[in-house]
């Protein structure tokens, strides 16, 4: 048997600031990570003296360097089996939270809300937070006081479960030290006693009666007694009990894998140390990571008002692909209806009046949820076979995506079909330069020869704003950028991912960004830009030019905002947030200094690049030592040749550092770059640095020297955001339902595997490279 550290302790905070504060250890969840897709069985024990005797000789487990009164986390001899130890009830007084710095071994949560004694606290972590996830509850009689004291603590127990009920009935086994003076029957008795007295104090208008009570305990508990006794004995109770608790969980769906279960159990902290009123949801947990889209009930209620005829097996549909990515734990369809759908169908039957629409919905999720269970068939290849089938009843729609029915379309196909930025991946294949192409319309089969541009998840937004009335200045403007940028073969529109364009800026957004035109061929149009009128279908101005929005070349590679006298036009709608953005440049005619144009076209260059993480870290010693890929927006081929060639030239420098106190400089480009840029393969330079927390931050920049460097897209950017954005922490699936990337031990290499060669010469060269290279 292994030994693991404290896993929940509870700690005050120092004068001037709040809490007490939840600490949880994180390395007790490696010993979950072992058991990936199997299924732990997990004993929660409560008790001092007497536990600790029995729990020696029954399961081996040793307190020889356990000092503190706290919840410790042990890995069994037996097989997929662990024991929470809790003594945090024995505690007198709370050890404060030290300042120092923040670890990414453990984290620590401030108790929102009424707070009470210590005593009380560990009572209600041990059967609020832990009781549901474990498959026995053992309660050492003697350890908690006597009879009367456990009577107490269970009828408080079931009070609280009355209000917010638990996953599955846990199985308790009460051990007595000298002996039981009552059965079973005689338990459930004096618990409901104490049951009844508690609710008629808190609840006189309610008639309750004890037999009510006696229910009510039947349904909290199944409580079983044992005297001391031999370990065979003790290890049937053991295993009884963890296979009725077994079975049930089986029959409700809640079997979680280890992979699951410890997901669900971070979040089942957070939700209890914020003292939240509501019970804790295991559906929603399931999708803190991708949650249910915020428009749902908007586009499905288009789509009922668009069709008389019934949608209720396209949207039934929709919702299972949404529900069952690759990696969702296989819920009860009932209850994944009831929880995340059924509030906002009943909604849309209630607005578009289409009686029996929701229950229509309900019943062709379950089934078609279970169909795809039995068959492991994927939820969005079923859904692709069973849109195309049906796709002539579904109106096309210039906002809501035809594919998935609940998000806004970013993305038009050949055939005038729509799509949003989530569908396109799941349907499409890319490129190095996030081009996808998806070869067939998913809805109609039409062919499709329209590339989709998307941003790196990593990469920040370039966003740029055009207009005023001064057309030929808005012209030199670009053209200037242009210039400044020294990439003969990039133009300044691949530097930006939206436009927002107002006035004369419409025209030059349309034709030089959207329609592919060279800037000498817009400056012969630059005569009366006045836009005269802008829909949907057409946009016109005053010197006669006409573009039809749904012909625009290159309306698929970025998004497009036009703001005309009377009108705005969204030729596209941004398929990302570009609230938060790595630059916004704002042009609106007037004059400009030359060392403008210089540094804005610097911080374009720089924006070029981006990181990703080789796979998710995992912090059992600190500091820990992450790779990470510097990889650049522009695809292999000329453009990045003339770029790595100009970085090469200006000796360009790559400046990192994580918590180090000083920069890594290393170049960005050697010779050995360029050469393999000029084979066509993607620009790509590999580098390590040392991080002690998921809230530490990573600094990139690039740059001639340390005085004249300019940050690269997204920095400094924050481990776990990071993390988030890639969707290395989805263990529930993802919305795009692209495979799971796991860690192997460390997060070294591509593979994620440790103790490689390049993984030495990593660690190596963070070590020594700020002794041997200049700091920044």
């Amino acid at each position: 048997m292994s030994e693991s550290p404290v896993w929940i302790d509870v700690r005050s905070g120092a004068p001037g600031l709040p809490g007490p504060y939840l600490y949880e250890s994180l390395g007790p969840y490696e010993h979950l990570k072992k058991l990936g897709n199997r299924q732990p069985k997990i004993i929660l024990a409560v008790g001092s003296c007497y536990k600790r005797q029995c729990l020696s000789d029954y399961l081996a487990v040793s307190y020889s360097n356990i000092k503190t009164k706290a919840i410790t986390f042990h890995a069994l001899a037996e097989r997929n089996m662990f024991l929470v130890d809790c003594e945090l009830h024995e505690r007198h007084e709370l050890p404060r939270i030290k300042a120092e710095p923040s670890f990414g071994f453990y984290n620590t949560h401030e108790f929102k809300g009424m707070l009470s004694g210590i005593t009380q606290i560990a009572h209600e972590i041990y059967f609020d937070l832990l009781a549901p996830f474990s498959s026995a509850v053992l309660l050492f009689v003697s350890d908690l006081g006597g009879i009367d004291a456990v009577t107490e603590l269970l009828a408080n127990w079931a009070r609280r479960m009355m209000i917010r009920p638990s996953l599955v009935r846990p199985q308790v086994l009460l051990l007595f030290k000298d002996g039981p003076a009552l059965d079973p029957k005689g338990v459930h008795q004096r618990i409901s006693s104490r049951l009844l007295k508690f609710v008629r104090i808190s609840d006189p208008t309610k008639p309750y009666s004890f037999l009510d009570m006696q229910k009510i305990i039947r349904d909290c508990f199944d409580i079983r007694l044992f005297k001391g006794g031999s370990l065979r004995r003790f290890s049937q109770n053991l295993s009884s009990m963890t296979a009725q608790a077994a079975s049930l969980r089986q029959d409700l769906r809640f079997d979680f894998s280890a992979v699951h279960l410890r997901h669900i159990l971070q979040s089942a902290i957070i939700h209890f140390s914020s003292q939240s009123s509501g019970p804790f949801n295991v559906y929603y947990a399931s999708r803190s990571k991708n949650p249910v889209s915020e428009n749902l009930g908007e586009h499905i209620g288009h789509l009922v008002r668009s069709t008389k005829s019934d949608c209720s097996t396209m949207v039934a549909s929709a919702l299972v692909m949404d529900a069952y990515p690759p990696g969702m734990h296989y819920f009860h369809p009932s209850g994944v209806y009831d929880e995340l759908y059924q509030s906002i169908l009943s909604q849309v039957e209630r607005d578009e009046k289409r009686q029996g629409f929701c229950w229509a919905v309900k019943e062709r999720f379950i089934q078609m949820a279970d169909e795809h269970e039995k068959t492991q068939v994927s939820s969005a290849e079923a859904h692709q076979i069973l849109m195309s089938r049906l796709a002539w009843d579904i109106p096309l729609s210039s906002t809501s995506c035809g594919f998935c029915l609940t998000r806004y379309a970013s993305y038009t196909f050949d055939c005038k079909h729509r799509i949003c930025a989530v569908c396109t991946v799941i349907c499409g294949s890319r490129d190095e330069a996030w081009r996808y192409l998806v070869s067939h319309c998913p809805l109609c089969q039409s062919p499709n020869a329209s590339k989709f541009a998307m941003k790196p998840p990593t990469a920040g937004n370039r966003v740029l704003s055009l207009g005023g009335w001064a057309p030929r200045n808005s012209w030199q403007f670009l053209k200037d950028l242009q210039r400044a940028s020294g990439l003969t073969s990039m133009t300044i529109r691949e530097h930006f991912d939206a436009i927002i364009a107002n006035d004369s800026g419409v025209f030059l957004t349309i034709a030089f960004f959207l329609e592919g035109w060279t800037l000498a061929e817009c400056k012969r149009h630059l005569t009366d830009l006045e836009l005269r009128r802008s829909v949907r279908e057409k946009i016109r101005f005053e010197n006669g030019i006409e573009f039809a929005s749904e012909c625009v070349t290159h309306w698929n590679t970025m998004g497009v905002v036009l703001q005309g006298k009377k009108s705005t036009t969204h030729i596209n709608q941004l398929p990302w947030p570009f609230v938060r953005s790595d630059i916004l440049v704002n042009y609106d005619g007037g004059c400009y200094a030359k060392d403008l144009i210089t540094q804005i076209s610097d911080r374009l260059i720089s924006y070029l690049f981006y990181i990703e993480l080789a796979a998710l870290p995992r912090f059992d010693s600190v500091p820990q030592f992450i790779s990470l890929r510097v990889r650049c927006r522009v695809s292999p081929g000329p453009a990045l040749n003339d770029l790595v060639k100009k970085l090469y030239a200006r000796q360009v420098n790559l400046f990192y550092r994580g918590d180090e106190v000083s920069y890594t400089q290393a170049p960005v480009c050697t010779s050995d770059v360029i050469e393999i840029c000029k084979n066509s393969q993607p620009f790509l330079k590999k580098i390590t640095i040392s991080l002690a927390s998921m809230r530490s931050t990573i600094d990139i920049k690039i740059g001639t020297s340390d005085s004249q460097s300019q940050s690269i897209s997204n920095c400094p950017y924050m481990l776990e955001k990071i993390i988030s954005e890639q969707g290395l922490d989805s263990a529930f699936g993802r919305s795009d339902h692209q495979p799971q990337k796991q860690t192997c031990g460390s997060c070294w290499g591509d593979s994620g595997e440790g103790g490689t060669l390049e993984t030495e010469l990593n660690r190596l060269q963070s070590i020594l490279g700020p002794l041997l290279s200049k700091s920044y």
